[in-house]
Order: C-alpha cells, then sequence, then structure tokens
C-alpha cells in the first residue's frame, strides 16, 4: 500500500511538473503583451508572521514587488526579521526588499489602477471586483495604456490589503478605483491577512496560465489555418492543370484573417494615483473657496464617497 502509494504521489507531481513547464514555456512565447503582476501593499500590519507568509504566497504565484506601510513591529527595511523570515521561507528576499511608507498615499502614488481588498460594504460607489475576475478587469483597464507600448510608461498596479484586526480605513479605500473581494461564504467571509494575499495571488496566476495557453493553442490554429491557405493555392495551380483539386481550406482561416484585420486601441496615458489624488485635492480645494460646502461636513463626505 505504502508503495502504491509513492507511486501515484510521484506520477501526480510528474504531471504536475509537465503542465507547469508547459504554462511556463506558453508565458514565454506569448507575443501579446503580459499583464504585469500588482505591487502588493500591506498597511498597518500587526504580526510580522503575516508579513512574511504573505510574501511566501507572493512568490508561490509570481508576485515580486511588496510595500509594507507603517507595520506595528518596528519593522527596518532590509534588516531581518526573524518572526517575518521564519513563516516566509524561500521568499525571505520578498520580505527584506519591501519598500517601507509611511501612509497609503505615498505607497500607491505611482500606480495607474489600485484595489483595495475588503469584505466590508463601505457604501461607496466603487465597483466590486472578485479575485478570479481581478486578471480580466485590470488586463482592460490597463489596456489602453499598454497599447500605446513604449511611447508611454509602463503601467502599474496594485492591490492594498489593511489590518488584522481593522482592515482598511474608509479614507484607504477610497483612494482605490476599485474593491476586491473574495467569494467567500456569507456566514464567515473575513480571511486571515496572508490568506487574502494567497487567494488572489492564486487566481491571478491561473488566470495568465489560462491566457498563455489559450494563445498558444490560438497560434497553433493560425499556424494550420496558413496552411490550409497554402494547400489551397496549390489545389487551385493543381485544377488549372487538370489535376483533382484538394479540399477547400477550413473556416478557421477566414476567422484568423477577421481577427487579424481587427482595429488596435488607441494610445492613452493613464494618470497615477498621484496625479489623480493632486488633481482631487485641486478640486476640493476650489469647491471649498467658492464656499459650496458651506461648513457641511456631511456634504463634503457625501461627494467624497461619490468620486
Amino acid at each position: 500500500m505504502l508503495l502504491y502509494q509513492s507511486a501515484h504521489h510521484w506520477h501526480s507531481r510528474c504531471r504536475a511538473t509537465a503542465r507547469c513547464q508547459t504554462i511556463c514555456t506558453a508565458q514565454a512565447s506569448s507575443s501579446n503583451i503580459q499583464l504585469p503582476a500588482p505591487v502588493i501593499v500591506l498597511i498597518g500590519t500587526q504580526m510580522p508572521e503575516n508579513i512574511g507568509s504573505a510574501a511566501r504566497a507572493m512568490a508561490n504565484f509570481g508576485c515580486s514587488e511588496l510595500r509594507l506601510v507603517a507595520p506595528k513591529d518596528g519593522w527596518t527595511p532590509g534588516a531581518p526579521n526573524a518572526l517575518a523570515d521564519a513563516t516566509a521561507a524561500h521568499a525571505v528576499g520578498l520580505v527584506r526588499g519591501a519598500a517601507l511608507y509611511a501612509t497609503a498615499e505615498e505607497a500607491t502614488a505611482d500606480l495607474n489602477l489600485l484595489y483595495a481588498a475588503t469584505a466590508r460594504n463601505r457604501a461607496m460607489n466603487k465597483e466590486v471586483v472578485l479575485t478570479r475576475d481581478l486578471h480580466a478587469d485590470a488586463r482592460a483597464a490597463l489596456a489602453p495604456q499598454q497599447a500605446a507600448g513604449s511611447r508611454t510608461r509602463a503601467p502599474k498596479w496594485g492591490v492594498m490589503y489593511g489590518r488584522e484586526a481593522s482592515g482598511l480605513t474608509n479614507e484607504e479605500v477610497a483612494l482605490a478605483q476599485r474593491v476586491l473581494s473574495v467569494d467567500a461564504h456569507p456566514a464567515y467571509p473575513v480571511l486571515n491577512l496572508a490568506m487574502a494575499v494567497a487567494v488572489t495571488a492564486y487566481d491571478l496566476h491561473q488566470a495568465r496560465a489560462r491566457e498563455a495557453l489559450q494563445e498558444v493553442a490560438g497560434a497553433d490554429s493560425s499556424s494550420s489555418s496558413s496552411n490550409s491557405s497554402m494547400s489551397a493555392g496549390i489545389s487551385s495551380s493543381q485544377a488549372a492543370d487538370g489535376a483533382a483539386p484538394l479540399p477547400p481550406p477550413p473556416a478557421a482561416a477566414a476567422a484568423a484573417a477577421a481577427a487579424a484585420t481587427s482595429t488596435n486601441l488607441n494610445p492613452q496615458q493613464l494618470a497615477t494615483k498621484g496625479e489623480t489624488e493632486a488633481l482631487l485635492k485641486a478640486l476640493f480645494t476650489a469647491l471649498e473657496a467658492a464656499s459650496f460646502f458651506e461648513g457641511d461636513a456631511a456634504k463634503r463626505a457625501s461627494v467624497e464617497r461619490g468620486i
């Protein structure tokens, strides 16, 4: 029985390794612009162990940039932290390479797109995106800037997570364009910090893998279509010479030709969070100068939530 289990375990590992190699090869050969991995921003983390575990999950699923905002355990950038290092395992480099910031605004100022991870309904005018849909949503949002290529700076995006006990503040959530949520059981949807990072990174990794494999499959289909078109040309020549023509090319060739004529997105330069916040501050300064709020804090808060 033990021998069978060992053999079965080894066979499963071999299949898993082969699948990973296929995915990596597909991603490396992809001709499309790849969506970059998100920056992971941890705000006010209380336990170094959670920082280490989050870093390990990031490394497991291809995320490589960690930013920390005012961690509670006297964090020193680049210095060892025994508790975080212990849970990070082979992702210690991510922990020690994490950038340290004083505020969420500073940590996200260079990002073009920001998601706030929270399980609570904040009654804000923000779209809620599930982790399983995150890759597609971010790709669609960043597509204009990615299409611009070298004419603009490369887009950057991130996901921020709050404190273990209380999560993100409303002001921090307000910084994000979208709210990110895990499709957990409604009776208890609140995940541990490192678990939330792991679920997010895993869903992104799976989406990237599916995208890469689909592209490789599409390339194979286009290659087959080209071969079919060549065969059609040969068959025409044969018909002119009196030879029996070959069967007509499949409909896939027409579909590939239609896809090749699709128009590209217009190049656009997306604003960073820092640029957006500067614009909003100027707007609110102008509104206050015009006595728009008339000293009504509730009216101002309502406008802020609606943006």
